[in-house]
């Protein structure tokens, strides 16, 4: 699977390091994977994944920071990004019926 390349590459590069930059780089791996395949269904699919990965890019530092209200802050708008990604894939998926 494209991720799992990925994520050998990304850890290859970085090396095993904590707990939490291995899960950065896991969510690194998923986003950049949902931005690859979003390119398929194109139109709002496509744009909300784009939103993902610069949200994603902008927020993800943030997960693993102390300030319980900069990390908070950060799940609600990558929580979000996300779920407009599901939405719009869901749109479409019902479309085709």
């Amino acid at each position: 699977m494209l991720s799992d390349l990925q994520q050998a590459l990304l850890d290859s590069r970085y090396g095993k390091e904590s707990e939490s930059k291995s899960n950065l780089r896991k969510g690194w791996v998923a986003v950049l994977t949902i931005r690859d395949i979003s390119m398929v269904a194109g139109g709002a699919v496509h744009e909300s994944a784009n939103v993902l990965f610069t949200t994603w890019e902008r927020e993800s530092g943030l997960l693993t920071s102390n300030d319980e209200a900069g990390n908070d802050a950060a799940k609600a708008s990558i929580e979000n990004a996300l779920n407009a990604v599901r939405h719009n894939t869901q749109e479409v998926l019902l479309s085709l019926d």
